[in-house]
């Protein structure tokens, strides 16, 4: 008699199956090595009805999943999550899929001599092996500091949009077969809680994630203000401890190997930090999920640490922004 393990190991090969990192049709997210994203095709137009098959199972394997709660092994990258809530992606967004392109972009809308980047409105797309024109004309057509905006935007939408469109339209209309939009916004799910949602709760071991931690800017694992922070960690029950690892690292789940194997941007290993936020008790915690950090103001006592970070965890505090 079947109390559910069958159930659960059918769903998780099924899902590792279809939703494979390793295929032409999955990878891992810029930031991280667990959370999926798709792979854009190498040649757009040349998007099969196999492709457009499989995209529109792997939709459907999802929400079917998410409808008869049973969590899989899969992660989505928070795009991904946005766009299944039909929420709009944003300039922040972009590095979760291309943390080169992202730098790259800054770093143009940051210039004060954008002329000087000798750049055009055309863009070789590494996936696809091409060059990509942004617009009529884009290779003839210089950036400089009036169009530098529009530059940036359109390559934004580019990475972010135009170069999945085709397998995301599948997808979603796969999930959405199963599971519409408005049974998701009446759960009233945030992208956060859709992950844990489809994915469920890995198990988040204290002592594994302090073991692992760096500390900077005057903290030390013997600081008054760490031990807090620490105490309250070990008294949160799973599923809020595992928000807490979202809100930090912009995933719930652990690469394998633990806390020791956490990567930041680039898939360069980069361990969880903990620094140390002027402002005392007037002051909110700030993540940088890109670098797996947050900065923490020394609060006064363990009280009121709990009652920003539990706001925090609510939902309930804006100024708690992750980057």
């Amino acid at each position: 008699m079947d109390a559910g393990g069958l159930a659960r190991e059918c769903w998780a090969l099924i899902a590792a199956g279809v939703l494979d990192p390793e295929s032409k049709y999955w990878r891992f997210a810029a930031t991280d090595n667990v959370t999926l994203q798709i792979r854009p095709p190498r040649d757009p137009a040349a998007f099969s009805p196999e492709d457009a098959k499989h995209y529109r199972v792997a939709g459907r394997l999802v929400a079917k999943a998410l409808f008869d709660g049973q969590t899989i092994p899969a992660h989505l990258n928070r795009p991904m999550l946005k766009h299944l809530l039909a929420m709009p992606v944003t300039f922040s967004d972009l590095e979760y899929v291309d943390a080169l392109l992202y730098r790259s972009c800054r770093h143009v809308a940051d210039s004060s001599d954008a002329e000087a980047l000798c750049l055009t409105f055309s863009y070789r797309d590494r996936d696809c092996a091409r060059a990509v024109d942004l617009g009529p004309g884009g290779a003839d057509r210089d950036v400089d500091a009036s169009n530098k905006d529009e530059y940036v935007a359109r390559l934004f939408k580019f990475a972010m949009l135009d170069v999945v469109s085709k397998p995301l339209g599948k997808f979603l209309k796969g999930f959405y077969e199963v599971l519409p939009l408005a049974a998701l916004n009446a759960a009233a799910f945030d992208p956060g809680d859709l992950e844990l949602a489809i994915a469920g709760l890995d198990d988040v071991d204290v002592g594994d994630w302090r073991a692992h931690t760096e500390y900077s800017q005057g903290y030390d694992d013997d600081d008054p203000a760490v031990a807090n922070f620490w105490s309250f960690v070990a008294g949160l029950p799973d599923e809020k401890r595992a928000k807490l690892l979202q809100f930090v690292t912009g995933t719930s789940r652990l690469p394998a190997g633990g806390f020791a194997n956490l990567q930041g941007r680039d898939g360069v290993t980069k361990g969880f930090e903990l620094r140390r936020r002027p402002g005392g008790d007037k002051a909110f915690p700030v993540a940088h999920t890109c670098f797996n950090r947050l900065d923490l103001p020394a609060y006064s006592d363990v009280a009121v640490l709990a009652r920003i970070l539990s706001a925090i965890l609510e939902g309930d505090v804006l100024g708690f922004s992750g980057d």
